[in-house]
């Protein structure tokens, strides 16, 4: 105490020979020397860790670093200490503040409550949502939805609305969704608050077939069983997101008209996005293609009967892989490189590779349907190649495990080989929905389309600047 006692003699002397702007910023350093004095050692580390820096800054002999110090931080420094000393005022963990702060930040918020509310939010944003979720992390999601609900009463509004009629046995679904709705960013957030009220859910236990939105019944059918849930294979909740995302890519486009016109389709890249996609696709391809001759020649894995693969072998194999040519167009080598990549990219056939080929780094390529290569995390991302490939040529993952079923038979393609520019739509679901549950994949999902994804981030972001 006699060191804080010389502290702030040293300093009021000071003050008295400094300019009405110093002077001010050094009432704030003794308010918060004596605001020191009195917070209870009960008070967080974090705080503690700040007392220290404070008292290092007051302790400082020369009146430029006083100043230095002090006129940057200050006010931050004194609102943490005050908010420090509300925190042990008020008693309880983090769960039963934020319920403090529900309880009492009423009518017009002060900038006390808006600062303790946001701060309170970041402690509590620490949960990550999977199947091993606890009754703990439950209980910090519920504290921050009923916190940020407090701030941001409107978003609160359209989620109600939304789950209005949804069963009462799914409410730990809900919170979950709603604390990745609300902690989502930037316009994948915008779009779904715009728009998440206008959304319906026509049946929300689906037992019918894969749950899916239908714009004929101008809603989304849906369970939350296990796999749609925390055990999705692609990502928790993904599967809800990636529905919803296709309701809001249809009500982009002229809203509800049962016609399937959607935003993906008709409105983004002036209606050639399918154009972009397939050139993503295309140089991925020719990418790959390079890649495997390249390991080829280095490590002598070729059949010297046909030699190794050259330019026009290796255009002859993106055409098959495009479905613009037939396999049996290609020579020995060429049919074995084609099995190969086709096998990485769509995980149909199997038992081509072996050796120390699997170490390449054409086997980072590799994002296959299944449990033997990262249980399915990357289907999507296959689901969208089997798709934009013409004729159906390629059969893999998501959708395109249905090629032979009557309903699914021409998801991608019709009859006559034209596109039905679903690959456009079911892009934007998984764009959507990546976005949404900020799921790590999506790095790699840029890798694979990076002209799609500017494409789809250029366009969204124009839309909402001209429909605020």
């Amino acid at each position: 105490m006699a060191t804080i006692k010389a502290n702030y003699d040293a300093m009021q002397q000071t003050s008295n020979e400094l300019s009405n702007e110093s002077k001010r910023i050094f009432r704030l350093a003794l308010d918060i020397e004596r605001i020191m004095t009195k917070i209870p050692m009960k008070c967080t580390s974090q705080s503690l860790a700040k007392l220290k820096m404070a008292r290092q800054c007051i302790g400082l002999t020369t009146v430029s670093a006083k100043l230095m110090k002090f006129a940057v931080n200050l006010e931050e420094i004194k609102n943490s200490y005050k908010d420090a000393d509300h925190r042990v005022l008020v008693g309880g963990d983090i769960e039963a503040y934020a319920k403090y702060l529900v309880d009492n930040a009423n009518g017009e918020l002060s900038e006390d409550d808006v600062r303790r509310i946001k701060n309170t939010l970041d402690e509590l944003d620490d949960v990550t949502i999977n199947k091993d979720i606890t009754e703990e992390d439950r209980e910090k999601i519920r504290a921050f939805n009923d916190l940020y609900e407090k701030t941001h009463p409107e978003e609160a509004k359209k989620l109600k609305d939304f789950f209005d009629g949804a069963p009462d046995n799914i409410k730990d679904h809900i919170d979950c969704i709603k604390y990745i709705a609300y902690n989502s960013e930037g316009d994948a957030h915008d779009l779904f608050f715009k728009y998440i009220d206008q959304c319906k859910v026509v049946d929300w236990n689906y037992s019918g077939g894969i749950v899916n939105y239908n714009c004929q019944l101008k809603g989304i059918r849906i369970n939350f069983n296990d796999d749609n849930t925390l055990n999705d294979k692609v990502g928790p909740y993904n599967t809800f997101f990636h529905e919803v995302g296709h309701n809001i890519d249809d009500l982009m486009s002229n809203g509800y008209d049962g016609k399937g016109d959607y935003f993906s389709r008709n409105i983004l890249a002036n209606g050639k996005f399918h154009d972009v996609l397939y050139k993503d696709v295309e140089n991925n391809f020719k990418e790959a293609v390079l890649d495997y001759s390249k390991y080829e020649a280095t490590f002598g894995f070729y059949n010297d009967d046909f030699g190794r693969i050259d330019s026009k072998g290796q255009q002859k194999i993106v055409d098959v892989l495009m479905g613009r040519k037939d396999s049996s167009t290609l020579n020995y080598r060429e049919f074995y490189a084609y099995n190969n990549i086709y096998e990485d990219y769509t995980g149909y056939k199997k038992g081509y590779i072996s050796g120390d080929f699997t170490k390449s780094k054409y086997d980072e390529r590799i994002f296959q349907w299944g449990d033997e290569y990262g249980n399915g995390d990357r289907a999507q991302i296959t689901d969208i190649y089997v798709g934009t490939v013409e004729n159906n040529s390629l059969v893999g993952g998501g959708h395109g495990i249905y090629v032979d079923s009557t309903d699914q038979k021409y998801y991608w393609h019709d009859v006559n080989g034209n596109p039905t520019y679903k690959q456009n739509s079911e892009f934007f679901a998984e764009y959507f929905a990546y976005k949404m549950t900020k799921d790590p994949d999506m790095e790699t999902a840029k890798n694979y389309f990076p002209e799609a994804y500017k494409t789809m981030d250029d366009g969204i972001n124009k839309f909402l600047r001209e429909h605020n």
